[in-house]
């Protein structure tokens, strides 16, 4: 990936407290590590007196830590001395969120207690793109910035640490907040009923079931756990898990009713008129990624192609199959250019 231009200037006096501050960090993380390698040392360490192979492995992780503590020192003091930083200005094109999930540990055999067993850690890491160049930012920028919003962004060269962030430009008056994640309602002045084609049912027929088929093989999934539990000394875990259950079926039957409904209408086409918000990918090294737009009328996950060709501030139009909170297809650039959601 290309670097993104930036403008260098000299740190103010608000930018070297911010990271002189830095030290205070690197002092407690210092003091806490130390106190758990003396522990270790005076316990477990110095007790063994008849083996060198404790004392080389302590002296090897203790090593790393100093090299470690040392080189962000080191990059603190480098970015006082230079005292300058980078200046980002421009439009913010895209958003992401990449969830990264590593397991550590022995994985095919159950954690037990005085072993290893498997763990599960995820970082999570949000972008801004300025311009089309993707830069990391913490939670609170990403929050406060929409695309098509001009911002400047300021950060440390060596550490990327963010010293000013400011808006100067927003292409939308009302923010776009991250909760609740529920749709509004769409108004009906912005909506019309209009006829459903055979191919648009048939779209809609497998994008519905595409998502109905996930919840049935969850729903399966738990059927198969529930039933040796029931059957054990365990049965008084079962009931809460009988309550899922319940509850999951009422939400397959009902999802499948509604479709059913939409079947049985003739006008099954609804038409929203809307105009695009905001719009944010998350990505995964283990899941599937997703692509939403945030609209007037929503928020709706697409396809990337619908994704990439829509921009903040773009006029677009949805189609939902009536009855489902859904939508199959959108257009753009006065409905000529319809995309589906296959």
């Amino acid at each position: 990936m290309k670097t993104a231009k930036y403008d260098i200037k000299r740190l103010s006096p608000q930018d070297r407290k911010r990271i002189q501050n830095q030290y205070w960090l690197i002092g407690g993380f210092s003091l806490f590590a130390g106190t758990n390698f003396y522990v270790i040392f005076t316990s477990i360490v110095s007790s063994s007196h008849n083996s060198a192979i404790p004392m080389i492995i302590f002296g090897v992780f203790a090593a790393i830590f100093v090299a470690v503590i040392t080189s962000i020192a080191r990059q603190n003091h480098i970015e006082l001395r230079d005292g300058v930083k980078h200046c980002y200005t421009g439009v913010v094109t895209n958003k992401r969120v990449n969830k990264h999930t590593s397991r550590t540990g022995n994985h095919r055999s159950p954690s037990r207690a005085g072993h290893g067993g498997s763990r599960t850690r995820t970082t999570i890491t949000h972008y801004l793109s300025i311009n089309g160049e993707e830069l990391k930012v913490t939670p609170k920028e990403y929050h406060q910035a929409s695309v098509g919003d001009e911002i400047s962004l300021h950060i440390s060269p060596k550490k990327k640490l963010i010293l000013n962030f400011e808006i100067l430009n927003a292409h939308i008056h009302e923010r776009t907040e991250e909760a609740p994640e529920a749709r509004k309602v769409s108004s009906s002045r912005n909506k019309r009923e209009l006829h459903i084609s055979p191919a648009e049912r048939s779209i809609v027929k497998k994008l519905f079931f595409k998502q109905w088929r996930k919840k049935l093989y969850f729903f399966i999934a738990m059927l198969v756990l529930f039933f040796p539990i029931f059957t054990t000394n365990l049965i008084l875990f079962s009931f809460p898990l009988a309550i899922v259950l319940l509850y999951k079926a009422l939400g397959l039957f009902s999802a499948y009713n509604l479709y059913r409904r939409f079947t049985n209408t003739d006008l099954g086409k609804v038409e929203i008129k809307t105009r695009v918000k905001d719009k944010f990918a998350t990505t995964s090294n283990l899941a599937k990624n997703k692509f939403r737009l945030v609209t007037t009328e929503g928020r709706w996950d697409v396809t990337e192609e619908i994704y990439n060709v829509l921009s903040a501030s773009d006029a677009i139009t949805l189609y939902q199959p009536a009855h489902l909170d859904m939508i199959y297809a959108v257009s753009y650039q006065n409905d000529k250019n319809v995309l589906y959601l296959e």
